[in-house]
């Protein structure tokens, strides 16, 4: 392989043209730093330089190469023919030269002649298969350049220099990474059944590339005609065939590259460590170096997904989709984590998210209280009707906002007005999930005796608001009991949905602001039965599914598997354990929090510890590999309530 170093644009194609038409492969420089740095990188058998170049001279060119203990014949091309000048030239280390202008027929001659001679021998060169090593030149190399070269030869012989590019570099990971994302279709053919190179099959599925690959005995185990096209060894026709019907078929590939993504989720070295862990585990028990190490607490996807009006409701991927919009509940949970995030470290970043959480909940607010819950990407509302969910949720954040003493008095009194407006909708709400909600906001507010902002006779009215919402679920799970005979269907409806765990710890609020053991003895029992159901195995927490919930008398649902519903558990039991002090409790917790860290039916992470995101579920074989907002926001909020779990209280 060639280098032509030369700063004239048109000398520097007619030369590439020229050689390339004599079959020499052909790399080109048009400065004299990067034809340097190229010469001193790569290994050509002839180097051509002009002399006089912007940046380095070809005479200090010359110098870097043999300097570098390169014997590559150098050619000069120089319009000057001084012999001073040649003497230069050739003592800087050149071993020819060429006056310009000049004919082609002398300068493929001299060319011929160079490239003849004998390299020089150099002493102690070791190879052992592919890798040699020159201990004279100080030079280690595979012999996988002379493939290369012969690729390349190929390529212009049939003319296709244009559609084939070689990179001439090792290439770091990112940039492995950064070429595979880019990548519609990756081949993988491999000459025989036994060969063995799983890394770069293993790297190309992982970025989500469906693959063509012959049928060695790893692609096998993990293609298949959902995830790529296996041929057979050393048959371009199969391989043709296969690129013609991949190529033009987009809604295929892009089928095949979401199916590839999901399937190769168990190969992240998150994953592989649990499958590890298991594995091991099973046959001599592994104590853990740190035990309850948790992740670090982190805000930086939470950021990722806020733009200066509010939180984005979906991301593609990690990607914010931003003409998805906002809605209240999201927003609801995020002023809720980025609040608990400041009571534990005061820092402007989570007091600026704060402020910017609660003027879109200022924004969504009606004039008589209520709230809108969808706001486009245009700033204007998307829905007519009104959510008592969602209703609740902001009530919830609210109320938690204007109870931290440490949020600066402003912010909770903004909060306060807001609050106030909704006070006179509560008792009429129908929506069981959204009493709870309204109960724990309010809990919040009543858990403070002397509070700065919020006066006696206020505190006396949400006092009175409290009991009427928690004698509502009272008198809703009574009557669940009171329509059964025989059987023990110990829940506040005839079904399980979302949030479910919201409902118990309502009440476990309401007993510690008010002292009813009534509350106590039916959030215990309804917590109790509700466990019954998600935590059927010892081994993992799991939530009821959102692909048909669970209705009495029928079967639960498995799978769609929400954080949020996890999140819940994690919250319920956390309370439930500092209101009774109860072990089973904070075990309990513990488990559900650890379904995010692959303590689930797939032993996969649905927490993402490079982006601090939180994929958006858990399906039957594999995630749900969007991180939007409910989804980060709720393993958040769970990572800060199991913070308060004290730390000798361990996982079985």
């Amino acid at each position: 392989m060639k280098i032509v170093v030369e700063d004239e644009k048109e000398i520097l194609e007619f030369l590439r043209k020229s050689l390339e038409a004599e079959c020499y492969v052909v790399d080109t420089a048009e400065d004299g730093e990067k034809g340097s740095f190229m010469a001193r990188t790569n290994e050509y058998d002839l180097i051509i330089l002009d002399n006089t170049m912007p940046k380095k001279i070809g005479q200090e060119v010359c110098k870097d190469v043999r300097k570098d203990g390169k014997n590559v014949p150098i050619l000069i091309l120089s319009v000057r023919s001084e012999t001073t000048t040649k003497v230069d030239l050739l003592n800087a280390g050149a071993d020819d030269y060429l006056t310009k202008p000049f004919s082609l027929d002398e300068l493929l001659a001299r060319i011929k002649a160079l490239t003849r001679r004998p390299a020089k021998i150099e002493d102690e060169v070791l190879q052992v298969e592919d890798l040699v090593l020159d201990a004279g030149r100080h030079l280690v190399k595979r012999e996988g350049e002379k493939y290369r070269n012969k690729l390349k030869k190929i390529i212009i012989k049939h003319k296709l220099q244009n559609n084939v590019k070689f990179y001439n570099k090792y290439l770091s990971e990112k940039e492995v990474i950064d070429f595979l994302r880019a990548t519609d279709i990756f081949i993988y053919p491999m000459l025989s059944r036994e060969q063995a190179s799983s890394g770069s099959l293993s790297d190309a599925m992982s970025c989500g590339c469906p693959a063509i690959a012959t049928r060695s005995q790893y692609a096998e185990s993990v293609l298949n005609n959902e995830r790529g096209r296996l041929v057979r060894f050393r048959n371009s026709k199969d391989i043709k065939n296969a690129l013609l019907e991949l190529i033009p078929n987009k809604p295929l590939r892009k089928e095949m590259k979401k199916n590839t993504y999901f399937y190769t989720r168990y190969m992240t070295w998150q994953n592989v460590a649990l499958s590890y862990f298991k594995l091991f585990n099973a046959s001599a028990k592994i104590v853990p170096r740190e035990k309850d190490k948790l992740p670090v607490l982190k805000l930086d996807y939470i950021k990722k997904l806020t733009d200066n009006f509010g939180m984005i409701q979906f991301a593609n991927h990690t990607k914010p989709a931003p003409h998805s919009g906002y809605c209240l509940d999201d927003n609801a949970r995020a002023l809720l984590g980025c609040a608990k995030a400041y009571e534990l470290k005061k820092t402007k970043g989570a007091l600026d998210l704060v402020e910017k959480y609660l003027k879109f909940i200022k924004f969504t607010q009606k004039n008589n209280g209520k709230f809108y819950n969808f706001v486009n990407y245009q700033r204007a509302y998307n829905d007519k009707g009104e959510s008592e969910d969602s209703f609740g949720r902001a009530v919830w954040s609210l109320g938690y906002l204007i109870s931290q003493e440490i949020i600066p008095v402003h912010i909770r009194k903004t909060a306060l007005t807001m609050l106030k407006k909704t006070l006179t909708w509560m008792p009429g709400l129908h929506s069981i999930r959204a009493v709870a909600f309204s109960i724990i906001g309010l809990s919040y507010i009543l858990g403070k005796d002397d509070s700065d902002i919020v006066k006696p006779k206020q505190s006396q009215e949400i006092m009175i608001l409290l009991k009427k919402l928690s004698d509502k679920l009272v008198k809703q799970f009574n009557k669940q009991l009171n329509n059964q005979a025989n059987e023990k269907w110990l829940w506040f409806e005839d079904c399980f949905t979302y949030s479910n765990y919201k409902l118990p710890e309502s009440l476990f609020r309401a007993y510690k602001i008010t002292k009813n053991k009534n509350y106590l003895t039916i959030a215990e029992k309804s917590i109790k039965f509700l466990a019954g159901i998600t935590y059927e195995t010892k081994e993992f927490f799991s939530p009821i599914g959102q692909d048909g919930w669970y209705f009495r008398n029928g079967q639960r649902a498995y799978f769609d598997q929400q954080p949020e519903d996890a999140a819940s558990a994690v919250e319920a039991f956390v309370f439930a354990h500092q209101v009774t002090k109860k072990k089973n409790y904070a075990t309990k917790a513990k488990l559900a929090f650890h379904w995010f860290l692959g303590k689930n039916h797939l032993n996969q992470m649905v927490y993402d510890e490079a982006t601090g995101g939180c994929y958006d579920g858990l399906g039957k074989y594999s995630l749900n590999f969007n991180q939007g907002a409910e989804s980060s926001i709720s393993y958040f909020l769970a990572r800060l309530a199991i913070e308060q779990i004290p730390q000798k209280t361990n996982i079985k």
